[in-house]
């Protein structure tokens, strides 16, 4: 996600799960860890992990130390 890719994407490197990943990406929505970016040369949305989702990014790899 901090390459900015799309939910097709993502689903893709997870056996084409698009399910999955749309229930996943739901909850990180949800909770404010990602945001969606409009990419007007593509025509699509992108996903980017918001300043929320960074800090809990760097509290998760703090705690895994």
């Amino acid at each position: 996600m901090s390459d900015g890719q799309s939910i097709k994407d993502i689903a893709q490197k997870l056996d084409n799960n698009e399910q999955m990943v749309s229930t996943w990406i739901g909850f990180l929505k949800y909770n404010r860890f990602i945001e969606e970016k409009e990419d007007a040369e593509e025509n699509s949305i992108k996903l980017t992990i918001s300043g929320i989702g960074r800090t809990w990014m760097r509290r998760y790899e703090f705690a895994l130390r």
